[in-house]
């Protein structure tokens, strides 16, 4: 079954990037059940350009 889950991470720059990529590969260590699809990323910015949270929308197939 395919399945989304949503990580993010309010810390900036390459912190930010690396918390989500962690948060990820944690999530399909700990779920050997769910093998990786897809990955959508992006930030959230602020209207100064400054960065704000880092997110990745994970799809995932469950078997």
């Amino acid at each position: 079954m395919i399945r989304t889950k949503l990580f993010q991470s309010e810390n900036m720059g390459t912190k930010g990037v690396n918390d989500v990529d962690s948060q990820i590969n944690t999530f399909l260590e700990e779920n050997r059940n769910c093998g990786y699809v897809d990955v959508k990323v992006g930030a959230y910015t602020e209207e100064d350009g400054s960065f704000y949270r880092h997110y990745a929308l994970l799809v995932y197939d469950e078997y």
